[in-house]
């Protein structure tokens, strides 16, 4: 029994290493300057990880920031088509997780050793569940792009997809990439969650991930004082937008929009060296932050403050409660060390607040921006005015969701399908709207997630982030046991309020790298609230911390689906 789950987790380690292969051959440039930049960073991650995936994971935390922008520097522009590079880092990683597991599978014959218990998490099942529904969305979608070859069609054919004349093999790498967005968001929260058990890991890995979010905002600086199509797209240099090392504006927003309140509480937790990279953090992403040009960002810095007011308010009582249980024995001095972190939390917000009104108060590409969305409603353009593309764009996700309330119009199918309902629904469109061509996402993660799996899939979507709030939840009714810890939980809280508040506004499924950020965050809160401690448990060993299978699995079967097909 054992050599046969031996032998059966080699060959699901073959199978993903020959559908990365193939993933990366068909997807990825093979520029050979980019490839000299990147590969090294990539077989790096994926090393560290077979060696010890702490410092894969820190390698990873260190690095998907960084790289999002590099193809740009080598001629590859935003509309060509190719894989989102913190994708592939994230792909490295998992094969690093790969290759231990067969490593220590052909060396004991027995499989990859069974490791301690992690505290059960309520993201758990919902997690699973919602990967599931991705799985067999994509799968069907992918299908449906082929003409369901074998049984209709004798072959794989480029047929025209949409009345714009996107192609069935463009529709096939869109639902490839969205539902590697949702699997791969979904497999990086089940290996941190587990990384994250031990308090050393998670103020280290907040370390490194600071560092990163440092260099970024630094090379967005360098953007908005010299020089903006550095490692920038042309589309976005004419829109006066910066986006760092990210893939565009949007990601790079929304990511220093959930950092940042991440960082003023990890600030809070931390001391000396570590909690002086934070502020520095926090300090220039505020200081990029108008350069942006990326509204629903102020919203949610907005949103976070007020997470923070509340996590403070919270927290004052939870210490007056401490100081009437003891009696006053800690005295005048022990009083004031414990306002000390409450006092600091309420200059942090006060910042967040701060950098949200500088954003928009300052001349900048976000002031005008705002100045001009808010001019369009009050011009007569009423809720259209305020945002046309959104209006046209969530109604439409509506209506695929009407059209199709079970199934949807499958993984990555929004997009694709939205010029064909312009083309129907235009003669419904109001006055001065009816030539309205916009192509992009459903600028709304659940309209997305509903009109491309339907109802059952945005049930699904709504239940993980509900599982999220109730682990939040969870650590704030324990905060008191968790000492200085508590503000990595109420800045990640925050943070990912933060990122709730954005993926209202964007769909986010294209920008990986604020993907990870979301799930990397949600890793810490349920991290700390399932009361990860620093200690190991009984019979915990070092290793592969990566412990949610059918995460792994569904993975790879995703990986096998779509890189082989075509």
């Amino acid at each position: 029994m054992k050599a046969r789950r031996a032998l059966f987790y080699l060959a699901g380690s073959a199978l993903y290493v020959l559908a990365f292969g193939a993933f990366y051959r068909k997807y990825v440039p093979l520029i050979p300057g980019f490839q000299a930049a990147f590969l090294p960073v990539g077989l790096l991650v994926a090393g560290l990880t077979a060696w010890k995936p702490a410092l894969g994971g820190a390698a990873f935390l260190g690095a998907f920031p960084l790289v999002n922008n590099w193809p740009y520097f080598f001629g590859v522009q935003q509309d060509t088509p190719h894989a989102p590079t913190s994708l592939v880092l994230a792909l490295f990683l998992f094969l690093g997780l790969f290759l231990r597991g067969a490593l220590g599978a052909a060396a004991s014959g027995r499989g990859p050793e069974r490791e301690g218990e992690i505290p059960g998490s309520a993201v758990d099942f919902p997690l699973r569940f919602a990967a599931a529904v991705v799985a067999v969305s994509a799968v069907v979608a992918y299908w449906k792009w082929t003409h369901f070859y074998p049984l209709r069609a004798d072959g794989i054919y480029e047929l025209t997809a949409n009345v714009n004349g996107v192609t069935t093999g463009g529709a096939r790498m869109s639902t490839i990439f969205s539902a590697l967005s949702y699997l791969a968001g979904f497999a990086l929260f089940a290996f941190f969650v587990a990384l994250f058990q031990e308090r050393k890991a998670r103020r280290k890995a907040a370390v490194v991930l600071a560092g990163s979010l440092l260099a970024a905002a630094f090379f967005g600086l360098v953007q908005a004082a010299f020089d903006p199509s550095l490692g920038n797209t042309g589309f976005w240099v004419a829109l006066k937008q910066i986006n760092a090392t990210f893939k565009d504006p949007n990601a790079f927003g929304g990511a220093v929009s959930g950092l940042v309140p991440f960082f003023a509480g990890a600030a809070i937790a931390s001391a000396g060296p570590p909690r002086r990279l934070c502020l520095a953090a926090v300090a220039l992403a505020i200081l990029v932050f108008p350069f942006i040009g990326v509204r629903s960002a102020v919203l949610g810095l907005g949103a976070a403050a007020l997470a923070g007011l509340f996590f403070a308010v919270l927290d004052r009582r939870g210490a007056r409660r401490e100081d009437e249980a003891g009696g006053g024995d800690g005295g005048t001095t022990g009083r004031r060390r414990k306002r000390r972190p409450v006092l600091a939390a309420a200059g942090l917000i006060g910042l967040l607040a701060a950098a949200a009104a500088f954003g928009v108060l300052s001349d900048s590409r976000l002031h005008e921006r705002m100045k001009s969305a808010l001019g369009g409603g009050a011009a007569g353009g009423g809720v259209v005015g305020l945002s046309p593309e959104r209006y046209f764009l969530w109604r439409e996700a509506v209506r695929m969701m009407g059209g199709y309330p079970l199934t949807g119009v499958g993984v990555g199918s929004y997009i694709v399908e939205l010029p064909n309902y312009y083309e129907r629904d235009k003669t419904s469109y109001p006055a001065g709207f009816e030539g309205w061509r916009r192509i992009d996402s459903a600028e709304n993660y659940f309209l997305q997630a509903g009109a491309e799996m339907g109802l059952p899939g945005l049930a699904a979507v709504l239940g993980v982030f509900w599982a999220v709030g109730w682990e939040a939840a969870r650590g704030l009714r324990r905060r008191t046991g968790l000492g200085r810890d508590r503000f990595f939980l109420y800045g990640a809280a925050a943070g990912l309020v933060s990122l709730g508040v954005n993926m209202l506004f964007h769909s986010y499924l294209a920008s990986f790298e604020t993907q990870f950020v979301f799930w990397i965050l949600a890793a810490f809160v349920a991290a700390v609230a399932g009361g990860g401690d620093g200690v190991r448990g009984p019979g915990r060993k070092e290793g592969r911390p990566f412990g949610a299978r059918a995460a792994r699995l569904g993975l790879a079967l995703a990986l096998i689906l779509y890189a082989g097909w075509s």
